[in-house]
């Protein structure tokens, strides 16, 4: 790997890890629903700036089902 991967996967872990202790303070005062519901949220919020970004239009093809 170069140094623009290892920079871009350290990143991604400090992103990831800087979660686990927000979640520990936020969810004693937020609640872990309302909590959840902010994140997923968020989530779709950029997921769909990015969509926007790249001129893509998210499609769903409604066959995920849990069995």
């Amino acid at each position: 790997m170069n140094t623009a991967t290892w920079n871009r996967l350290l990143l991604l872990s400090a992103l990831w890890g800087a979660s686990f202790p927000f979640m520990r303070v936020a969810v004693p005062e937020l609640g872990a629903p309302l909590l959840v519901f902010c994140r997923v949220g968020l989530a779709a919020l950029l997921l769909l700036t990015v969509a926007l970004h790249l001129k893509q239009t998210p499609t769903f093809s409604g066959t995920g089902s849990i069995s």
